[in-house]
């Protein structure tokens, strides 16, 4: 720099102007030299990224705006997808080889439960494939809902996840509904309607405080009505429609179940399942099921209200026995007026009628409910419940129900008739164990920790121990025989298991007591032996939470559950 100023004074004057100065510099000629690869096509680009790595693909992107663009391309982001999601699970199925799984974006190619999205048109498979690696790495983003009542009202709060809606039951705010936030922030955590539980002729001081809560499974969709059942611990329960129809979501009551006058606090409802027009509750030690008859237009106001015959294995020990029981009591078909201005324009809905009616005394809690549509159309009922061994160790117990549907039509009436057909029964312990007794156990090791909450979603049934363990067993239900594999024993938690959830596809979550841990599991079709110690993964927490929290469901997106004590719903979001 000092030789040009030196060489710019020597050729120069001073009074040469400013201009002439820089005018008479020498210029740098720099080469332009373009990459040859940017001369290439954007379908040559496409075709390079394709056969990129997702950490290469996201260097690649930070590269240029145009290689941003290619970066982000859904077919790209599909064919990973299916590679590292899809094929390797949809290769576990038996008599399915490399030839019939064919590529993704083939015609052959299986999809399972994401036919879905495989086939709709504008799929964000980036966001899909985040989603994915989000859960399978535990990294999600958390909010807060506050939900908070006045004081003492925590202890009695029900929350319940169905279709990104959460539903929040309590004795003074009453059944309420939050629409939670999309991950495109196109909403937000509002609440969009609310209702109280409570009448002149369903009071708190006869029904008392909710106890157990369930969510129609086949409502929602693309129909514009959720249907929510919240049970009480006098044994009643009550069946509300959430109407999201309009502008303004609004509840109706639709039907309420009172409690007889014999009713005491032995009969609180602690279980109940909701499946289209049948209902599964649980209260003291019976076990009811409902059928709502389908109301045909113009059709009598009148319902059916008799009980159905049904069987039992009375020899067997773990068998829920049938007694012949009294019939339900008083059945209201709509309550006061004032209490819901829509109840008014409604049409009351028929009672129930009871397809089956069972007691036992040998259930233990935590029990759990469900109810499935076979693929013949058959209605499959079930009760899971806890026993404890003679000795040491406790056991899972298991009835299912057998139901035939028959449905009829005419021009006046649509009616179906619903009968039992079978009843069975199964239980996790061997045929041959005998509690204590040395050469019976055949491989067989008991959980010692009384389970603290069971979760079971065909074939999956999950329990969590004190002890801070789980264990999952498998459901086998055909036309000709009911049975649960032997528990495989899952370890990962540090503290004691408080509460686990499980889908129908192997996916579970579970919380420890004090919110201090929160597990993934991935279980579909088992857990072998060398995948036992890193089948869960675990769930990068934000602060430390206070108080107990309780699992209300999870779905896609989203972990929900009751945190800090019952005054706040707590949402893990892995969209993020």
């Amino acid at each position: 720099m000092s030789a040009l100023k030196r060489r710019l004074r020597r050729d120069f004057s001073p009074e040469d102007s400013e201009q002439e100065l820089f005018e008479s510099a020498p210029k740098r000629h720099r080469p332009n030299r373009t990459a040859p690869i940017l001369h290439l096509s954007d379908e040559l680009f496409l075709r390079i990224a394709s056969h990129l790595q997702t950490r290469d693909l996201a260097a690649f992107q930070l590269v240029s705006h145009r290689c941003s663009r290619i970066a982000v391309d859904s077919q790209i982001w599909k064919k990973l997808y299916y590679h590292r999601f899809v094929r390797p699970r949809a290769s576990r199925i038996p008599g399915l080889g490399r030839a019939q799984l064919g590529d993704y974006a083939s015609r052959r190619s299986i999809w399972l439960e994401d036919e879905g999205i495989a086939r709709e048109v504008g799929t964000n498979w980036k966001a899909q494939y985040r989603l994915r690696h989000n859960w399978g790495n535990g990294t999600c983003g958390i909010r807060k809902i506050d939900i908070s009542g006045k004081e003492g009202d925590a202890s009695d709060l029900l929350v319940k996840l169905f279709e990104g809606i959460v539903f929040a039951a309590s004795p003074t705010q009453g059944l309420r509904a939050w629409r939670l936030r999309n991950h495109d922030g196109t909403s937000t955590d509002d609440l969009i309607a609310n209702t109280s539980l409570y009448s002149n002729m369903l009071p708190y001081s006869r029904v008392g405080a909710p106890s157990a809560i369930a969510v129609d499974g086949e409502s929602g969709g693309a129909s514009s009505h959720v249907n929510v059942t919240v049970g009480f611990r006098n044994g009643a329960f009550a069946m509300y429609q959430l109407d999201r129809s309009q502008r303004e979501s609004t509840f109706r009551r639709a039907y309420t179940h009172a409690p007889s006058s014999s009713s005491s606090s032995s009969n609180e409802i602690t279980a109940i399942a909701s499946l289209g027009p049948y209902l599964s509750v649980y209260a003291g030690q019976d076990w009811d099921i409902y059928e709502f008859p389908a109301r045909a237009e113009g059709a009598a106001d009148d319902g059916c209200n008799s009980d159905a015959e049904t069987s039992g294995d009375d020899n067997d020990p773990d068998s829920i026995s049938t007694n012949s029981r009294n019939p339900p009591s008083r059945m209201i078909h709509r309550d006061t007026p004032h209490d819901d201005a829509n109840d008014d324009d409604a049409p009351p809905t028929p009672p129930p009628r009871v397809l089956a009616s069972l007691h036992s005394a040998i259930a233990w809690p935590p029990t759990t409910l469900s109810l499935r549509r076979s693929i013949n159309g058959t209605l499959l009922a079930s009760i899971v419940h806890t026993t404890p061994l003679y000795r040491s160790g406790w056991a899972v117990g298991m009835q299912e129900l057998r139901f035939t549907t028959a449905s009829s039509s005419s021009s006046s009436s649509s009616s179906s008739s619903t009968t039992l057909a079978e009843s069975r029964i199964a239980s996790s312990v061997p045929t041959r164990f005998v509690s204590g007794v040395a050469g019976s156990q055949e491989g067989y090791d008991p959980p010692l920790a009384q389970p603290t909450c069971l979760s079971y979603c065909h074939p999956y049934l999950l329990l969590s121990h004190g002890d801070n363990t789980l264990t999952l067993h498998l459901v086998h239900s055909s036309t000709n025989h009911l049975r649960i594999s032997p528990g495989q024993r899952l370890y990962g938690h540090t503290s004691g298991v408080s509460s686990v959830l499980v889908d129908a596809r192997g996916k579970a979550v579970s919380i420890s007591r004090q919110l201090e841990e929160m597990r993934v599991w991935e279980l579909e079709g088992g857990v072998r032996e060398r995948r036992r110690e890193s089948a869960s993964v675990l769930v990068q927490q934000q602060g430390r939470r206070r108080g107990e929290g309780t699992l209300a469901g999870f779905d896609e997106e989203r972990v929900v559950a009751l945190v800090e004590d019952g005054v706040r719903v707590g949402v893990w979001d892995f969209s993020q």
